[in-house]
């Protein structure tokens, strides 16, 4: 039951998956299905390298950002901590935005995420700014447990062709020592 066959596609599009499984008596099953591969505008969705593109900014101060071993999927994700003795507002922020020019039609944003102490709520946001001022907000908020779960927000702009979209996540009064972490971000349109 817990066997995978992980693939990566490199471009999108629609693709068909056949997978066939033997037991250890010789007895096999195929399936096949299509799957839909879209592209991921956010380029650093698995903090794999680095955490180029991410920061806290938006977060109170004393507020930390660092990749750490142990992800969703792959070797690392984003860690977000309160380093400060009270509670504080951790935020994970794209930097620059990965949308920089939004166009018609909805965009979909989306994380796996897990905390160290389960029952803090994360919120996932897409903020859509015309220059400077915001036209436009979306949220999503799960309730953080210690394994890895996913969050997925919908929003689409309303001011399509001249706006950005800012997509973050963030707990709201973190107590001190605690965050959550972060990892496979992806925004695409469906």
């Amino acid at each position: 039951a817990a066997a995978t066959a992980p693939h990566v596609y490199t471009a999108a599009g629609t693709y068909t998956v056949t997978v066939t499984v033997t037991d250890t008596a010789g007895n096999a099953a195929t399936a096949t299905t299509q799957v839909t591969v879209r592209q991921n505008l956010a380029t650093n969705f698995g903090f794999e390298t680095n955490t180029t593109g991410w920061n806290t900014s938006g977060g109170d101060t004393g507020v930390t950002l660092a990749r750490v071993a142990g992800s969703h999927s792959g070797g690392f994700a984003a860690q977000l901590a309160n380093a400060n003795a009270t509670t504080a507002t951790t935020l994970l922020n794209d930097s620059p935005n990965w949308v920089t020019t939004t166009s018609s039609g909805a965009y979909v944003g989306s994380m796996w995420v897990r905390a160290d102490t389960a029952g803090a709520t994360l919120t996932l946001r897409f903020r859509e700014y015309n220059g400077s001022t915001l036209v436009g907000t979306g949220t999503s908020q799960v309730k953080l447990t210690t394994s890895w779960q996913p969050i997925t927000l919908t929003y689409t702009p309303v001011a399509p062709g001249v706006s950005t979209l800012d997509l973050n996540a963030y707990i709201t009064k973190a107590a001190a020592g605690t965050g959550f972490y972060a990892d496979d971000v992806a925004i695409y349109k469906p």
